[in-house]
């Protein structure tokens, strides 16, 4: 329907909403299926990657989300009910980004700035809230999250990503998650991230699960209470979390014995 899944819509509402879904918009006089399903390939990603005659840019729509929506706005046209419509190849591409070098800074007491990089070109938002929102579910795939507030998407797809967090409450901690979205679809989300309202953060990376700057037994120890339910501590688990997702580990317990030999390691 024109919105891809996991990213907010807000102001960038659906292709069916624009255009009804059956591709007739009670808007205004706009280029309805049957028009579209004459264009060639080009100026139909064109038009709707430009915004599908609203106002919001769509640089998220992309990959195997673009070819679905071609494939739906000729399918549902009179060309499409008179013969077969090809939706052309899926990208083969189905290896998720990964998400790495997180670092913030503030900007004010009411913005932060959050930096990260990508192994490959993605394009990136950042959800957020005054509070931890753990409470993640999965459809078809793409992890979602709870968080009330999101940051601007970026424009376009790059390794480096840089976006700032606008009209935070001063003096309150910032919770968020990182999503990129590479171009063919595959999408990533981070663990929880906090910030104090000071710019301090700890979020389990590299092993540090009690944020003391050091990866060592006591990180173990927590690690293990808290993949045995003996450890209930909301922060300790997410940073627990934070580094399951790092160390590429299936389950707490796999990501434990992996920080164990990290730690003999050093």
């Amino acid at each position: 329907t024109g919105s891809v899944r996991g990213f907010p819509i807000g102001s960038r509402p659906a292709f069916s909403i624009l255009h009804g879904p059956r591709g007739f918009s009670r808007f205004r006089n706009i280029a309805n299926f049957d028009d579209m399903a004459d264009w060639d390939d080009a100026r139909l990603e064109a038009y709707i990657r430009n915004g599908m005659a609203g106002v919001v840019p769509r640089p998220e729509i992309t990959g195997n989300d673009l070819r679905a929506l071609k494939y739906w706005v000729r399918r549902l046209s009179l060309k499409g009910n008179r013969s077969p419509i090809d939706p052309g190849p899926e990208d083969s591409d189905d290896q998720a980004p990964v998400i790495s070098q997180v670092s913030t800074n503030r900007v004010n007491p009411t913005a932060l700035r959050v930096n990260w990089r990508t192994q490959k070109p993605t394009l990136g938002i950042v959800h957020h809230g005054v509070d931890a929102a753990p409470e993640r579910f999965m459809d078809r795939g793409i992890v979602y999250t709870r968080y009330p507030r999101w940051s601007a998407m970026e424009s376009d797809y790059s390794l480096d990503h840089s976006v700032v967090l606008q009209n935070l409450p001063p003096n309150k901690p910032t919770h968020f998650a990182i999503r990129a979205k590479d171009r063919a679809g595959n999408q990533t989300v981070t663990a929880d991230t906090l910030v104090n309202p000071d710019g301090t953060s700890c979020t389990g990376q590299d092993g540090d699960l009690n944020c003391d700057g050091l990866t060592n037994v006591v990180d173990l120890q927590i690690c293990v209470n808290v993949a045995t339910n003996v450890d209930r501590d909301p922060d300790h688990r997410r940073r627990a979390e934070r580094w399951r997702q790092e160390s590429g580990r299936t389950t707490l317990s796999e990501a434990c014995d992996e920080l164990a030999r990290r730690i003999v390691r050093s």
